[in-house]
């Protein structure tokens, strides 16, 4: 497998874009941490109770990342998630229905 990487990576030529942004590593980190915090409180709370610190916090961060993270992708014109998506009806509604979905 490793013989045949090699042999790709000097035959195929290049494809990278030089001429686009870095990668969103602010954008990367604020949506594991909502993410992660919203998942933990979902995951934690029925079990532990809503009312105890770690749930409390675990929400607690998961909302405030997610905040930033929706700040920090309006305007960006290379943005993880586009916001003007979230102006079609369709992608919004879908969007919704698999977040309750997930968390039903």
């Amino acid at each position: 497998m490793g013989v045949l990487a090699l042999a790709c990576s000097r035959a195929l030529p290049e494809s990278r874009d030089r001429s686009s942004p870095a990668p969103d590593y602010l954008g990367a980190l604020t949506g594991l941490l909502a993410l992660g915090g919203l998942i933990y409180a979902a995951i934690e709370g029925p079990a532990r109770g809503w009312d105890v610190p770690p749930v409390l916090f675990g929400a607690a961060v998961g909302l405030a990342a997610t905040a930033l993270f929706v700040r920090l992708q309006i305007g960006r014109p290379k943005a993880m998630v586009p916001m003007a998506l979230f102006g079609s009806a369709i992608f919004t509604g879908a969007s919704l229905i698999t977040f309750l979905t997930h968390f039903a």
